[in-house]
């Protein structure tokens, strides 16, 4: 199906070479051409305020839906699906683009091709095709706003296309322009020209309109009394106006500079809107700009003499701000106006800054409403260096004229020797004679009226600064105060206003409009597209920058330091170089108002006490905030909770409520102090022992977790210094904690220091003692696996299993072997597994370790339930939980009960089995173990799934998902991604269920889990089937094949055998089906299952081919058959690296929960 449409001249519209005669109502005509105008999706709000101004919304709607239908009938005769044309739904309106073309598309596309011909005839050919197009005036016969500013868009391009056709003939001197960007409608920064007469235009409009074209403009709207014109070039503008002016001698003319933008028939912009309230503030004849047309004119090189006057500040609106408002006078035309019809603005002594405020609307209004109160007649905004205090009450000042008009002032105290009233009368130009005598003068000159000090101070007001604050608040009562400053006042009367930082992006939060939604992100990226113009938030920025605003926890002066850094480093060096100290972040960013972030620190930090300096360097090891007892274990003084008082008085450290935080900037100012002060390694000795101790009560308690969750950055810097400084006491911090990083996760860095540790014992232990290293390695290769990192856990195991070897009957060996057959049985290597995990059980027999020898049983169960050996599973793990106490190590009994809880669905036994999941999942919330939680909510979704009932199943597969997300365990969300794949397969989706598919076929490589890409493999062979391709099918399959023989046992592979001959049968190839089907019967243990198969084959080839193929595969070894796979089919791409920092799970899609210590 094709829609063909005019829309140059009369409006025309065929479907399938059938003309649409006539449409409902006018309005469904003009309907359908913006729609085949701009064929992309349109929200129905906008429809209704494009076509329906001012009708009532209920009618407007119920015209847009019957004009809707009544376009349906037309674009979509019977047979069509519905919606295949005409998209609409409950909030958008679209013709699908497929389906459209339009002259006015090829008009623009052979425009745009001409630009970028190779030769001269070419282009002029295409030149030519775009004149044929042009029938006439676009939508003749319809006058709407956007149908003229369009149509005006189009018929300059003819006029240009005929003027580059005539310069394309051989007599033509003039080398003709390009057109490569000529069908692009103007946009972006320029500057806007506006001209209203008060007579009708008429012969002058086309005379304007060469004129504007001529000197490189564009315009943008032409009415019968006025024109819009856009023009790039400052030259251009002025060699249009000149003649303009001269000519036009009952227009008014406007100028403003700033960004214009064109979509779907419309262009806007600031200096459109602009431009017509100076059109109304001026006078016939006159031409007025604003100030930022006024700033640029003087650098051009233009022919025209002008002259520029300043008339003023003015608020040209009452929505819009105040405008410095200039008149331009060319040579000879100078010429005196009556005053501008506009309101004269207050003038307050405020400052410009530079750079644009970003963030903050809540603080502000919250500010602006306390001004209003009698409450808020002296506001101190307090709260860390580099927050934005100044910023923000300069800020705030701006926003106040409503409430104080023109008094409005800005003060700033650099030191405690400056007079405030003085500083104060010197702002406003006055002649100081003392503090009583200005406030006298002042309050005589404000009256009555609200007035507004912004004072901004350095550090804190001394005595004597307070004085004349006093003194000027009694003299006049109207004066509100809001003053910046790093301490409180103290006075009674004080409204504190403490200053956060701004928001950061939480961990995981990466995508670009998620990121732009948080105040700091914002700034960083505007701040360092002054350092470096072409700078832009990319996906490939966007962790790194998220990263930094964590990391420098969001501080306003700390970020724009940061970004003013990006034109010389690239933001992963800057990243790690703020990790280690403050050097990237010295100096004073450009559009600041106080001191360099370093400069305000150290003032910040001299206020303090003795005993508070001494603190505030010794918290610097913290990370993620500490609480008292932490401070006093670090820096015992007896008046800890006052000094910590202090310091959050300052803002240095902040109480949140449960905990004291400081900023990342501070911490890394405190580190140098520590440093300087020579306790650094005392000081993180006393963070170790302190963690150690708490890791020790609480590592083994899973209702602690929450509170070491809490500690988990604390935990991972004490591990540091441990692994490098003491490894005794790392390993003791590592076996305390291990229950807890395998529950929840262990994060990059503390993985990273866990695999070193092993070493690190081994090269401090002697030759006999090697259980300290066993012990590390067990903790380290258990973590490796559940990260599926088995590259790391292989490694580690090649290291110390010969030193496990060394002591055989050492419960430290029986451990490395009860992970070593956990190791083997995510690899697949089932026979390696049974041997360790049977090896590991016989010793922890011995040795009396009940909970070591069910751990290894459920590996072993696990495995058994791999070769689907269920009965033989239970049994085992039913002895397990017979080992485990109900109040001994909950975890272990956790893991055996939702192990023996999917082996029993699996024998068939649903009721024990229900039963069995829903006390494993109680215990597990009980414990807060939230990865057990979210394998058992996979399995009890795949249940519901067999049972039909597939919504309450997708409602657990994704609270499933979203807890492995939050875990970063990315085997969790392979598995979550094929169940819910399968379930859009069933109900009917197939789109949705090849894209899950291949997700998951992609994770399963990338993360190395090669034991379950079969799965997913295996069901896009069906969903190929299902839509009846069956060679993308048979492709699939053969791919599932080669999978499932390299993990798997050959007699795994039978049923994907048995499929791969169905497909193959269907596809005509009936030697390949009886070879498949002879490999199955060779491969079946079940040997009435093998004779059945074989009895297939014989029926699809002749006895001799059959023999022939029989003896063949009886010679056939799995290596060779591995090999042919490869040779017939192009595998799918190997997997890539795997990205540092995700741990993942081990679970199937109907896996047992696997072992843990």
């Amino acid at each position: 199906m094709k829609i063909e449409a005019r829309l140059l001249g009369e409006l025309r519209v065929e479907v399938d070479g059938q003309p649409i005669l006539r449409f409902r109502t006018r309005t469904a005509a003009l309907l359908l051409a913006y729609l085949l105008r701009y064929p992309q999706r349109h929200s129905r709000e906008q429809l209704l305020r494009l076509f329906w101004k001012g009708v009532p919304k209920p009618a407007a709607r119920n015209n847009l839906r019957v004009t809707l239908s009544s376009l349906r009938q037309q674009l979509e005769p019977p047979g069509t699906p519905k919606g295949w044309v005409l998209h609409s739904d409950r909030h958008m309106v679209g013709l699908n683009p497929d389906l459209v073309q339009t002259d006015v598309a090829l008009f623009e596309e052979a425009i745009h091709r001409a630009g970028h011909a190779p030769t001269d005839d070419e282009r002029r050919q295409l030149l030519e095709y775009a004149c044929t197009l042009y029938r006439g005036d676009f939508l003749a016969g319809f006058e709407e706003p956007w149908v003229q500013t369009e149509r005006e868009r189009l018929r300059q391009l003819y006029q240009e296309v005929l003027h580059q056709l005539q310069l394309a003939e051989p007599s033509a001197s003039v080398p003709p322009r390009t057109f490569a960007a000529l069908s692009n409608p103007p946009a972006g920064l320029g500057v806007v020209l506006a001209l209203e007469s008060e007579t009708p235009l008429e012969r002058y409009r086309a005379w304007a309109r060469q004129v504007i074209n001529a000197s490189g403009g564009f315009v943008l709207d032409a009415t019968a009394t006025g024109i819009r014109a856009f023009f790039t070039s400052l030259e251009g503008l002025l060699k249009a106006l000149d003649p303009l002016h001269a000519q036009l001698k009952a227009a008014r003319f406007a100028l403003d500079a700033g960004e214009v933008h064109y979509g779907m028939g419309r262009y806007g912009g600031g200096p459109l809107t602009l431009v017509k309230y100076l059109l109304q503030a001026g006078s016939i004849r006159q031409i007025l700009c604003t100030e930022r047309v006024a700033l640029l004119l003087p650098q051009t090189r233009a022919t025209p003499r002008f002259t520029l006057r300043p008339l003023g500040c003015y608020r040209l609106s009452e929505r819009s701000g105040n405008e410095q408002v200039y008149q331009l006078d060319f040579a000879g035309r100078e010429q005196q106006f009556a005053p501008l019809r506009a309101l004269s603005p207050l003038r307050p002594a405020l400052p410009r800054v530079p750079t644009s405020f970003i963030g903050r609307d809540v603080e502000l209004a919250q500010l602006q409403a306390w001004l209003q109160t009698s409450e808020g007649q002296l506001i101190t905004v307090v709260g860390a260096p580099g927050v934005g205090k100044s910023r923000l009450v300069l800020e705030c000042a701006w926003r106040t004229e409503p409430l104080f008009g023109e008094a409005r002032w800005w003060v700033k105290l650099h030191h405690g020797d400056e007079s405030l009233s003085e500083s104060w009368a010197q702002q406003l130009g006055w002649e100081w004679r003392g503090g009583d005598a200005f406030a006298q003068s002042l309050n005589a000159a404000i009256g009555n009226q609200p007035a507004l000090l912004a004072l901004d101070v350095s550090t804190a007001l001394t005595p004597n600064q307070q004085a004349e604050l006093t003194l000027l608040r009694t003299a006049i009562p109207s004066l509100h105060c809001m003053i910046a400053s790093q301490v409180p006042l103290g006075v009674p009367e004080e409204q504190l206003f403490w200053l956060e930082p701004l928001p950061v992006p939480p961990e995981g939060v990466e995508a670009l409009d998620e990121l732009l939604r948080y105040a700091a992100v914002r700034l960083f990226v505007e701040r360092a597209q002054r350092a470096a113009p072409d700078f832009r938030l990319t996906p490939r920025h966007a962790p790194f920058i998220a990263a930094l605003c964590r990391q420098l926890g969001g501080l306003p002066l700390a970020i724009e330091l940061a970004a003013a850094r990006v034109g010389s480093l690239d933001l992963a060096t800057l990243h790690t170089q703020l990790k280690e100290s403050l050097a990237a972040l010295r100096g004073r960013p450009f559009g600041t108002l106080g001191y360099s972030l370093e400069a305000s620190l150290r003032a910040t930090y001299e206020l303090l006490s003795h005993d508070a300096q001494t603190l505030l360097a010794r918290l610097s090891v913290f990370r993620g905030g500490f609480g008292t007892d932490g401070a006093q274990a670090v820096a015992p003084t007896p008046n800890a909770h006052s000094v910590l008082e202090e310091l959050t008085r300052v803002s240095l450290v902040q109480w949140d409520g449960h905990r004291y935080q400081m900023l990342e900037p501070v911490r890394l100012f405190a580190e140098e102090v520590l440093h300087a002060q020579g306790e650094w390694e005392q000081t993180r000795t006393a963070h170790l022992n302190y963690y150690l101790n708490l890791a020790t009560q609480w590592g083994d308690k899973a209702e602690n977790w929450t509170l070491l969750e809490v500690e988990r950055a604390n935990c991972e810097v004490a591990l540091e210094w441990g692994v490098n400084h003491d490894p005794q006491q790392a390993l003791e911090l590592t076996l305390a904690l291990a229950p807890f990083w395998e529950g929840r996760g262990s994060g990059e860095g503390i993985y990273r220091l866990v695999m070193e540790l092993p070493q690190r014992l081994c090269e401090n232990s002697s030759a006999e003692n090697h259980d300290p290293c066993l012990q590390a390695a067990r903790v380290a290769i258990s973590l490796a696996i559940r990260r599926g990192d088995m590259e790391k856990a292989g490694e580690l195991l090649n290291r110390y299993l010969p030193i496990a070897a060394e002591q055989p009957d050492t419960l430290p060996a029986a451990r490395i072997w009860v992970v070593a057959g956990f190791y083997y049985w995510m690899q697949g290597h089932l026979e390696q597994s049974i041997a360790y995990l049977e090896r590991a059980i016989a010793i922890c027999r011995e040795q009396n370790a009940p909970l070591d020898r069910a751990e290894a049983l459920i590996h072993l169960g696990v495995v058994l339930w791999i070769r689907e050996e269920q009965r033989a599973a239970a049994q085992l793990f039913e002895e397990a939980l017979e080992l485990v106490p109900p109040d001994t190590a909950p975890r272990l009994r956790l893991n055996a009960l939702g192990n023996l809880a999917n082996t029993l669905y699996q024998l068939g036994h649903y009721e024990q089995a229900d039963a069995c999941l829903k006390e494993t999942l109680q215990l597990a919330q009980r414990l807060g173990d939230r990865r057990t939680v979210a394998t058992l909510l996979n399995n009890w979704g795949v249940w519901l799934r067999n049972r039909g009932e597939y919504n309450r199943a997708r409602e657990l597969y994704l609270q499933s998902m979203n807890i492995w997300r939050e875990l970063h365990e990315s085997m969790g969300e392979t598995v979550i991604l094929n169940n819910l794949a399968d379930l859009a397969m069933l109900e009917g989706d197939p789109e949705t269920a090849h894209t899950m598919f291949l997700q998951s076929v992609e994770m399963a490589q990338r993360y190395q889990l090669g034991w379950y890409l079969y799965h997913p493999l295996k069901n896009l062979a069906e969903l190929a089937e299902r839509k009846g391709d069956l060679t993308t099918a048979q492709q699939w399959m053969l791919q599932a094949l080669h999978a499932c023989l390299l993990h798997h046992p050959a007699e795994r592979a039978v049923p994907l055998l048995r499929q791969l001959a169905h497909y193959t049968r269907q596809l005509e190839q009936t030697e390949e089906a009886a070879r498949w089907l002879l490999l199955a019967a060779h491969w079946s243990t079940d040997p009435v299952a093998s004779d059945e198969l074989r009895t297939r084959a014989a029926s699809l080839i002749r006895a001799e081919a059959l023999q022939s193929l029989q003896q063949e595969i009886a010679q056939l070894t799995l290596p060779a058959v591995l090999e042919q796979l490869q040779q017939c089919l192009q595998l799918v791409p190997a997997p890539r690296p795997s990205p540092q920092g995700e741990e993942r799970v081990t679970q199937n899609q109907d896996k047992p929960i696997h072992a843990e210590s």
